[in-house]
Order: structure tokens, then C-alpha cells, then sequence
């Protein structure tokens, strides 16, 4: 039976065997080759399982098959190793070939007088090397030719022929095809299996993986799969039987052991990826910044590298398949080879998230390690923790929050929540805004916080989202002002940061009403006054300074504001500088982050919040610190930091104060009389 590998030869076999044991007169005896490790234990091993085998089958009151073929064996066992370095014709002359003889005459005998046909089904010839495959043609003519015997050989023609080439005729493929055709009465090609039925094997392996493990995939994944992706990105490579059944273990492997953690259409294309594209799955591995995209647009080099270490993928594909494995590149990746990243955005990235898509970073590594990475959070885990939550008190979601929780997990705890919120009913987002509350500054935060990324923000963005997930009324207003007061300062500020509303918005959009959020503003106010006793407040919590002066400046009185840092810095003078550092922007590169310098849109936000005078009276009154006599610095540098943040400071405040001063002459200069002077004048 000639095929390729993986063309169903096992499988004709099989079949053979299964009709084979429905006649009576039919010994089946199947020998894989594969299995020993070399020639002598390969005819050893050979005639042992035929002995045992007809030995079962052939009972003979006179003489018993299996002991005859044992005694062959022995005799044959001293002349295996001539046996294997004999040619063809050299078997004769060996000192044990008498006995050999009537051994076997014996045998053929037997079978005959018992009326039995042996059939022997030998597989795999073609996965041994070439020594051991000229061993078994070796075998078949030589050593065990019974008579009422029959083999059947499976392998591929093309490479056994190779094997056996080397050693008869002339040394090539052609002479070893001469020579296997003396050995063969019956060659028998299978066919090539057409690719429906290719594709409905492989269906249904599909299918009953996923039943196995109950997995449900919706109408349109299994119509996007099913339908389109697998025909037009997978089919391509779908050759064998073989490859069909591998790609059939790889899914029920990786869908049991990856369920609710991962998208189970984008594992099921992966995986077919790792089985149909080896090298560029290998590729994709290896190289996840070229698949996953940028944030931001590309420069026009980084396209080359995308093309060049995906040629690399694609190396040996012909036209079709490289048509093919690019177009599975785009579906798992759709950022993949766009330099633009039109339409890519954080939103997009949430997305990607919330489906468990490979394409989000947050899942990438998931599809390539079969497992959960260390600092992640199972969203299995989560599942549970948040269906728990639906029964468990206040304080039992607190504990397992703070569980739950660490430096390396908690920005993906709040990610995950935040995916998951706006599918909450009101009573498990009303515990879980509180719980979170609760434990507000367990969440890391940074002083140089970008866009609002750190795990505090994202936690404050995720508990005012909480609270739009509790119908208007009393029940949402009552827990606004319990997480407000029961929260740390800090992060009941950094809530209230997301629950405030601009005030043009329209009423049904908001949160809250004008007269709620006025009153939720006066609880965080009373708060943040008491919180800015002793130490001051742009000292214990620089981080949250501005926040926390706006707050009160909106909501309580700025009078009271510039009293309180009035007092702050004729206590100290040198505060001031601390108080300025609040308001200095933080820039993000390479190296870290780094204190800018103060611009007027840093200065228009500190005079929001308080009179700029009394800070730039604090700065005159700093010893050493000569604000006349200070030469700006475009670059600020470690040594000057804090007289350069000064400088800057004064210089737009010196600025200002003279274009309002400009502003006041020009008003009274003669001819530019106001309104009102004007219609006196009139009158």
C-alpha cells in the first residue's frame, strides 16, 4: 500500500484487519517495526509476536506452530547478524540453512494441513532508517516467505525506494523501485483524499472536541469560523488525514485546558497557525511587538522590519499559502502591518480585552503558554469573585479584594472589573463600589501619573462607573456619599474626581444632579480640611495636591484656601517650592520620567486655585534665593532644580502683572473712557 505520510495508510490497515477477523480460515498479525531499536531485536522480536500469535490460533495435537516457529527463531537468532549483511542468494550457504529448512517445511505443513492463511500487516517501514528498512525486505523474502503466508506492507514508495537503492542495483531511487517490484505482486496507491472530505474529517473532530469540552460558540464565531476563516486561511495546508487528526489533538489540548481564559476562536486559528504554519507561528511567538502594533503611528522604517520578520514567517510557503497565512495574520492581529494605527486606540484595546482577544496585550502570552502568567489574574477567578459578590457582605468583598490584589495585579484586577461593569446588576455594583472604596489606597499610584493609567485612577474611573450602574435615586446618592466618607481622602477625591459632571451637561446625562453633586462636593470639602491639618497638605500628599485644592477651592471657599497656604508658608517660606512641584508637568521617555519646566497654562491653574501673590511673596522672602538676579534655564538641571522652578514662576507672574497693569493704563488713558463714563459723558 503505497501513500505519503499521513495519507491513511494506518487507516487501510485498520480496515484490512477489521474484515480479516471476520473469516475463520484468516490469521491477522499486525508487526510495527517502529518500535525496536534495531535490526537484531527487530527479526527477533518479529517471529516471537508470530509465534505467540498463531500459537493462540493453531492447536495441533501432534505439534504446536508456536514452539516450531520458536525453535526457527533460535536456529535463526545464530545467523541474524550474517543475515543482516547478506545479500540476496547468500542466505543458503549459512551452516544453519538445513535446519532452517525443515523448520519451515514443517510450519508450511501445518498451516496447510490446518487450513489457515496467515496475513501479516506491517506498518511505518518508512519511518525507520535505511538499514532497518532494507532488514525487513530482507525479512518478507528471505526469512519468513511461508508458504499460505501474505504480507501486507504500508509505506511511501518514494522514500523506501531510496532507502533499499543504496544497497541493490545501481545505487539509486530508480534501483531500489526495480527492486521493491520483485517483492510486491500487489502495489496499491492510495488515492489523494479530496478536500471536502479532508474538511469534514476535520469537522468533525472539531465538533466533538468542543462538545468534550463544553464550549459553546456562538451563531456568528461559528459562522466566522466555520464559514469563512478556516476555509480561507487554514484549508490551504490541509493535505492529510493526518495533519487533520494532529490539528484535531492540538485543539483538545489547548481548548480544555484554556477555557474562559481565552478566546476560543482566535485559540482554535492560533493553533492552527502552530500546525499548519510551524514557522510562523514560531515567528509570531517570538516577535509579539511586530503582531500586536504601537499606540501610536509608525515611521515608515518600521514598516520594512514588520515585512522583513514576516517574510521570515512565510519562508517555504508557495503563492496560495502565503496568500492564506497573511490573511490569518490580519484576523488574529488587525493592527498587524498598519504604521497608521487608524482607528487602534484605547478604546479599540478594551475591546480586544473584553473578548480575550490574542491581539490584546494583556492575552497575547496566554495563547503561547497555556496558562495564566505570573502576576495576571484568571478571568475565571474573576467570574467567581464577581458571582460572588451578588450574595457576600461588604466586608467579605474587601477581604478578597485585598486577596486578590498586588503591585503586579492589580491594574489587571480594575482592567478586568472595568470590562466586566457595564454587564452588573445594581446591587453587586453597588457592594463592589463601596469594597473598592474601601481599600482605595491599596491600588499603586505615582505622583507622575500619564493619562490617567495608574491602577488609583483606573480604580476611581471604575467605582463612579459602578455607581452609573445603580438606577438614579436615593440608593445611588446614599452610596456616592458613603464611598466619599468611608474612603481614604485621597481616593474618595480621586472618586469624586470621576463622578463630577461639567456643568453644561445635559440632566439626563449626568450622574448626578447639580444639588447632589453639590452636596457630595461639601462632604469631600469637610474631609479634605480636616486632611490638611498639620503637616500641609501639598507635603503629605503631593500627588493628590491639586486634585484636593481644586476640590476645595470649587466646592468650599478660596478665601479659605489662600489663608490656610498663607499660613503654610509664613511658617516656612521654603514650602513654596514644594507647592510648585504640585503643579510642575512630568514628562515620559526612555529614561524615566522627568520634572518640566512652568509654563502659563501651569500658572493659569495655580491662580484657579489660589492667589498667586502670596506664593510669589513666600519665594521673595527665601533666603539665598534672588529672583531678581537669576538667569532662566530652557533645560532644568539638578543642581538649579528648585531656583529655576522659582525663576519661572516669577517670571510669568511678573508677566502678568504687568499686562494687567498695561490693561488699567490704557483703560485710563484720555479717549478710552468706559461704558459707563461714556454715557455720562453723553448725558
Amino acid at each position: 500500500i503505497y501513500g505519503v505520510w499521513g495519507g491513511g495508510k494506518s487507516t487501510v490497515l485498520n480496515f484490512i484487519e477489521k474484515e480479516l477477523e471476520k473469516k475463520d480460515d484468516v490469521i491477522c498479525v499486525k508487526f510495527n517495526p517502529w518500535r525496536f531499536e534495531d535490526e537484531i531485536h527487530l527479526l527477533q522480536d518479529f517471529f516471537q509476536i508470530l509465534a505467540d500469535e498463531l500459537g493462540k490460533s493453531i492447536i495441533s495435537p501432534n505439534e504446536k506452530i508456536g514452539e516450531l516457529l520458536k525453535d526457527y527463531a533460535a536456529i535463526l537468532s545464530f545467523t541474524i547478524g550474517d543475515i543482516v549483511q547478506l545479500s540476496p542468494g547468500e542466505v543458503g550457504k549459512n551452516h544453519s540453512s538445513v535446519e532452517l529448512c525443515k523448520l519451515k517445511n514443517r510450519i508450511e505443513m501445518l498451516l496447510k494441513n490446518e487450513g489457515k492463511h496467515i496475513v501479516i500487516l506491517i506498518d511505518d517501514i518508512d519511518r525507520l532508517d535505511k538499514k532497518e528498512i532494507q532488514t525487513i525486505f530482507k525479512l518478507v523474502k528471505l526469512s519468513a516467505d511461508f508458504d499460505n503466508t501474505t504480507y501486507v506492507l504500508a509505506f511511501d514508495e518514494k522514500m523506501v525506494s531510496e532507502a533499499v537503492g543504496e544497497k541493490y542495483g545501481s545505487g539509486d531511487k530508480e534501483a531500489g523501485k526495480n527492486f521493491i517490484e520483485k517483492i510486491v505482486q500487489v502495489p496499491l496507491n492510495l488515492p489523494k483524499a479530496d478536500i471536502i472530505s479532508l474538511r469534514n474529517i476535520c469537522f468533525e473532530y472539531i465538533f466533538e472536541i468542543l462538545n468534550k469540552a463544553k464550549i459553546d460558540l456562538t451563531e456568528e464565531q461559528s459562522q466566522e469560523f466555520f464559514g469563512n476563516l478556516f476555509i480561507d486561511c487554514l484549508e490551504t495546508r490541509l493535505q492529510t488525514p493526518r495533519i487533520a487528526k494532529r490539528y484535531g489533538n492540538a485543539l483538545y489540548f489547548s481548548l480544555h485546558l484554556m477555557k474562559g481564559e481565552v478566546n476560543p476562536v482566535d485559540l482554535m486559528l492560533i493553533e492552527g497557525m502552530r500546525i499548519f504554519y510551524p514557522k510562523l507561528y514560531e515567528t509570531v511567538r517570538n516577535n509579539p511587538e511586530t503582531f500586536l502594533g504601537s499606540y501610536i503611528p509608525l515611521p515608515e522604517e518600521a514598516k520594512e522590519r514588520i515585512n522583513e520578520v514576516t517574510k521570515n514567517g512565510l519562508n517555504g510557503l508557495d503563492g496560495d499559502e502565503i496568500q492564506s497565512a497573511e490573511r490569518l495574520l490580519k484576523v488574529l492581529f488587525p493592527r498587524y502591518n498598519d504604521v497608521n494605527q487608524i482607528g487602534y486606540g484605547s478604546i479599540w484595546e478594551e475591546k480586544v480585552a473584553e473578548e480575550q482577544r490574542i491581539a490584546s496585550r494583556q492575552y497575547f502570552n496566554r495563547y503561547f503558554s497555556y496558562s495564566v502568567p505570573d502576576g495576571d489574574i484568571s478571568d475565571i477567578e474573576i467570574d467567581g469573585f464577581i458571582g460572588r459578590a451578588k450574595s457576600e457582605t461588604i466586608l467579605n468583598i474587601t477581604s478578597e479584594i485585598q486577596r486578590l490584589i498586588s503591585d503586579r495585579s492589580a491594574d489587571l484586577f480594575i482592567l478586568k472589573l472595568k470590562i466586566k461593569a457595564g454587564n452588573l446588576f445594581s446591587e453587586t455594583s453597588r457592594k463592589l463600589a463601596i469594597a473598592i472604596a474601601k481599600v482605595g489606597d491599596n491600588f499603586p499610584k505615582s505622583e507622575n501619573e500619564l493619562f490617567y493609567m495608574t491602577a488609583f485612577s483606573q480604580a476611581g474611573i471604575l467605582v463612579s462607573q459602578l455607581i452609573n450602574n445603580i438606577p438614579k435615586g436615593n440608593v445611588r446618592f446614599d452610596t456616592a456619599k458613603v464611598i466619599l466618607v468611608e474612603g481614604s481622602v485621597s481616593f474618595a477625591s480621586e472618586c469624586f474626581r470621576w463622578i463630577y459632571t461639567n456643568k453644561e451637561k445635559k440632566e439626563q446625562d449626568r450622574i448626578f444632579t447639580v444639588e447632589e453633586e453639590n452636596e457630595l462636593g461639601k462632604i469631600i470639602t469637610e474631609r479634605i480640611k480636616q486632611f490638611s491639618q498639620g503637616e500641609p497638605i501639598y507635603k503629605k500628599s503631593p500627588g493628590n495636591a491639586l486634585s484636593l485644592l481644586n476640590i476645595w477651592s470649587t466646592y468650599g471657599s478660596r478665601e479659605e484656601i489662600n489663608q490656610y497656604l498663607a499660613k503654610t508658608l509664613d511658617e516656612n517660606p521654603e514650602n513654596a517650592l514644594d507647592l510648585l512641584r504640585c503643579y510642575q508637568p512630568t514628562w515620559f521617555n526612555a529614561d524615566g520620567t522627568h520634572k518640566g519646566g512652568l509654563e502659563q497654562r501651569h500658572y493659569d491653574s495655580i491662580k484657579e486655585d489660589v492667589d498667586p501673590d502670596i506664593i510669589y511673596n513666600a519665594l521673595c522672602n527665601i533666603n539665598g534665593l534672588d529672583l531678581e538676579s537669576l538667569k532662566h534655564q530652557e533645560t532644568i538641571n539638578q543642581t538649579l532644580y528648585d531656583e529655576n522652578v522659582a525663576y519661572q514662576f516669577a517670571k510669568i507672574h511678573r508677566s502678568a502683572i504687568n499686562k494687567e497693569q498695561d490693561a488699567q493704563n490704557k483703560k485710563e488713558e484720555p479717549g478710552n473712557l468706559s461704558k459707563t463714563e461714556n454715557q455720562n459723558s453723553g448725558n
